[in-house]
């Protein structure tokens, strides 16, 4: 154990480290050097076990040890070489979706739209049609404006009307001259001429005049009545029938109201002019298909009669000049057949014109 001396601040108790920095409050540097490095003094007596000799008490440790550095190589001399600053690695963000943005579609007019239909359909079936190039140009220089909408649907209706209308009299006029052979050309004598004598309302009777007048109609003619509603041509048509000419019913009205009302035989074909799906019934705008009903006919019936009503309708349902040709190739069919047709026909209906050149091609009854 070492020995120390007697505290020179209290005198009491031995100068310990613990006693004079703790009780006194002196540091241990200055305890240090005025007990530790006195000659004789403050010293341990003795040696303390496990300490060699001539070496003295270890410090007691108040911190620690710091690690002893590494002496770096030394440098060479030199301008040093500038380091490359290596770039900061970061985490790149993930690229976000770019959504579509959405764009106000914008609004058209609907009338613009459906004119652009129009006009797509019109310039289509212009390349289809054989017609005038020169009114075909005429017509899609118009269509660049949608303003011209009218001006192009009067055009483009009078060019398919034009060409509807020389298909259709070609047609006819080729079936007229394939019938013509069998007809015509023959060593057979032409059959008799019938005349049928018919009793016909007067239009006007005073008192005590005769109300009835006799008329005679003769086979191979087209005879037209003027009238505006056809039933002097039904009553004519009835006394033909039942002195024994074979009667085909060319009518406007439903066949059914016309049986009823002018007492015709059930039996007698009738044709009905009308767009519905009846079984009798003849569109108005297939004219091609009438002529040959009425020439099949003809052709299986020798004595045959013909009331043909509804003229006016079929002019409104197509265009004048075709059914005028249509009563002119029934006029030659007619003749050549030796038959006989009633047409009545409405003077109010149709301009003067027009009723003058139907009365060059048939004869006028009333």
């Amino acid at each position: 154990m070492p020995s120390y001396d007697i505290c020179e601040i209290c005198g009491e108790k031995k100068a310990t480290p613990i006693h004079i920095v703790r009780t006194h409050g002196m540091p241990y540097a200055d305890y240090k050097k005025k007990y530790l490095n006195k000659k004789g003094k403050g010293k341990a007596k003795g040696k303390p076990k496990g300490r060699p000799k001539g070496k003295k008490a270890d410090k007691p440790e108040t911190s620690k040890k710091k690690p002893a550095k590494i002496k770096e190589p030394a440098k060479k001399a030199g301008k040093p070489k500038p380091k490359k600053a290596e770039p900061k690695r970061t985490a790149k963000p993930k690229p976000k979706k770019a959504e579509p943005k959405k764009v106000a579609k914008p609004k058209r007019d609907t009338k613009a739209s459906f004119i652009d239909n129009e006009y797509r359909e019109i310039d289509t079936r212009l390349d289809e049609i054989m017609g005038s190039e020169e009114e075909k140009e005429r017509i899609r220089k118009l269509m660049k404006n949608p303003e011209n909408i009218e001006m192009v649907r009067i055009l483009y209706g009078r060019l398919t009307a034009e060409l509807k209308e020389s298909f259709f009299l070609k047609a006819i006029e080729d079936g007229v001259k394939a019938a013509q052979p069998i007809l015509v050309g023959t060593n057979s004598t032409p059959a008799e001429i019938h005349k049928f004598t018919v009793q016909i309302d007067k239009p006007e009777t005073a008192e005590g005049e005769d109300q009835q007048i006799k008329m005679k109609l003769e086979r191979g003619s087209c005879y037209m009545i003027e009238e505006e509603k056809p039933e002097k041509s039904y009553k004519i048509f009835k006394q033909i029938v039942e002195k024994g000419a074979v009667g085909l019913c060319i009518t406007r009205e439903f066949p059914d109201k016309i049986r009823k009302k002018f007492e015709i035989p059930e039996g007698m074909p009738m044709v009905w002019l009308s767009n519905s799906e009846a079984e009798n019934a003849f569109k108005p705008v297939e004219l091609g298909k009438l002529l040959y009903k009425i020439e099949k006919f003809l052709e299986k019936n020798s004595n045959s009669l013909i009331l043909f009503s509804g003229v006016e309708y079929l002019i409104t349902q197509n265009n004048y000049s075709s059914v005028l040709k249509l009563i002119q190739l029934l006029n030659e069919q007619i003749a050549m057949r030796n038959a006989l047709l009633i047409m009545p026909v409405s003077p109010s209906a149709l301009d003067k014109k027009e009723f003058k050149l139907i009365e060059r091609e048939v004869e006028v009854l009333l």
